[in-house]
């Protein structure tokens, strides 16, 4: 995918990963994270609840776990732009061309795979007819 960065190449996220957050778990986690940043760094508060916010709201409109894909995504694409140019990211804003294509991908949460939870072949309540 193309973005004002340069080429990014969105990719399943590692297997690793033990499971993606509900919403509600998501907000609980993220909300500590930002209370550990804003102890050093009080003046981004606005800005990560702008990101909090971005999030939920995606929850709320497209079901699913696509808001937690776009976490992940964004995340990786704020450590890399970091990693590489040295330059720090702006998390109160939506990147809607990420988010248009998390909407569009299907990650499995049970094994990682490029399809739906309910189609997996390794999860044992997938049905089989």
């Amino acid at each position: 995918m193309q973005t004002n960065f340069g080429l990014v190449q969105l990719r399943n996220p590692s297997p690793l990963r033990s499971k993606d957050l509900t919403p509600a778990e998501f907000a609980l986690a993220f909300s500590l994270y930002r209370d550990v940043i804003c102890s050093v760094y009080p003046t981004r508060r606005t800005e990560l609840d702008e990101f909090l916010l971005i999030e939920l709201d995606m929850a709320l409109r497209f079901r699913g776990s696509g808001f937690y894909t776009y976490h992940v995504h964004f995340a990786s694409q704020a450590a890399g732009r970091i990693k590489q140019f040295n330059q720090g990211t702006y998390w109160g804003a939506l990147d809607s061309e990420l988010q248009r294509a998390c909407r569009l991908m299907h990650i499995c949460s049970f094994c990682g795979g490029a399809h739906a939870r309910s189609t997996c072949p390794h999860n044992p309540t997938t049905p089989t007819d």
